[in-house]
């Protein structure tokens, strides 16, 4: 019997697997997972803590029901985006991210449709920390936490949100 090693995930690396669960790339960006997930339904990215400097898209290309998830804590990963970054995609979620926003909030597109942010982090905005632009179709907001230094947490232009809740 052979075994097969499993190893230990380098720091601020992006892994794509594809819908079926197979490993398809790791990249040490995410915006190069993107480009390896675009024009598909389905695929995960998992984010091995670390700090991610990048100024991202999430559904460029036609990615659509893309799974975004921190295989540590949301304290460890941590998406600090050196400009606007946005959800324009179809179903893409979110689970256990920091959203550190010292230059840009991040905007949820009227392109995009059901996004979903689950036990992130959103923290240093001098203002607006989320938002959600006129346009955008109902998603939900749960278990995360805001830390603002201005005094919009959540700015919804216009979008819509089905659910925000603290579970």
């Amino acid at each position: 019997t052979t075994t097969v090693p499993v190893p230990t995930p380098l720091p601020g690396i992006a892994t794509v697997k594809n819908s079926a669960g197979i490993l398809m790339n790791q990249y040490n960006t995410i915006a190069a997972a993107l480009v390896l997930a675009a024009g598909s339904s389905g695929w995960t990215i998992e984010l091995t803590p670390g700090t991610y400097n990048e100024t991202l898209d999430f559904g460029a290309g036609g990615i659509t029901n893309l799974k975004v998830v921190a295989t540590g804590s949301a304290a460890e990963t941590i998406i600090k985006p050196s400009g606007a970054s946005q959800v324009s995609g179809a179903n893409i979620t979110f689970e256990g991210i920091t959203f550190d926003e010292a230059t840009a909030a991040f905007t949820v597109a009227a392109t995009a449709t059901t996004f979903n942010f689950t036990n992130c982090i959103f923290k240093n905005g001098a203002g607006t920390l989320l938002a959600i632009t006129a346009g955008a179709t109902p998603g939900t907001i749960d278990g995360c936490t805001f830390n603002v230094t201005g005094t919009v947490l959540v700015g919804i232009n216009g979008g819509a949100v089905n659910t925000v809740k603290n579970s």
